[in-house]
C-alpha cells in the first residue's frame, strides 16, 4: 500500500501544473490543469508552503488600464462639453505645443509645470492664470 505523501502527490501532478516561483519563498506556484470554458484560468496560481497568490495577472493589469481609460475619457467628454469656454481649439492646447515667445510665457510655463508635479504627486495645490492671452 502507498503511503498518503505519495498519493497525494500523484493527485497533485494529475490535477495542478507548475507556474512559476513564489516571490516569497521561492516555493513553485501551483494552478489548475483544466481550465474555465472559455480557455480562462480557474483560480490564480498559489504556493503551497507560503499561501501567496499571484495576485496580479495580465488580466487584472489590462482591467486597471481600461478602467482608468474610461475614466479620463469621462473626464474628458465633461470638460470638454460641459465647459463654458467658446473657443474648443483651447481643448487641443498641451504642454509640448505651448509656444514661448518672451521671459513671461517663459516663467508661465514653468509654473504650469511647477503645479502639475504638485497635482500628479497628490499634493494640495492652487494654481490661478492670469495675464496675457
Amino acid at each position: 500500500m502507498e503511503s498518503l505523501a505519495n498519493a497525494m502527490e500523484k493527485l497533485i501532478r494529475r490535477v495542478l501544473v507548475q507556474s512559476g516561483k513564489c516571490p516569497e519563498c521561492s516555493e513553485p506556484l501551483y494552478s489548475w490543469r483544466a481550465k474555465n470554458k472559455d480557455g480562462s484560468e480557474r483560480c490564480k496560481p498559489t504556493c503551497m508552503s507560503c499561501g501567496y497568490k499571484a495576485l496580479r495577472v495580465k488580466e487584472d493589469i489590462q482591467t486597471e488600464r481600461i478602467y482608468n481609460d474610461s475614466l479620463k475619457a469621462r473626464a474628458l467628454s465633461f470638460f470638454q462639453n460641459g465647459s463654458v469656454l467658446t473657443d474648443k481649439t483651447l481643448f487641443k492646447c498641451k504642454m509640448e505645443n505651448y509656444h514661448v515667445v518672451d521671459q513671461e510665457t517663459k516663467i508661465a510655463l514653468e509654473k504650469a509645470k511647477s503645479y502639475t508635479n504638485e497635482v500628479l504627486l497628490n499634493h494640495p495645490a492652487h494654481f490661478i492664470l492670469s495675464g496675457k492671452s
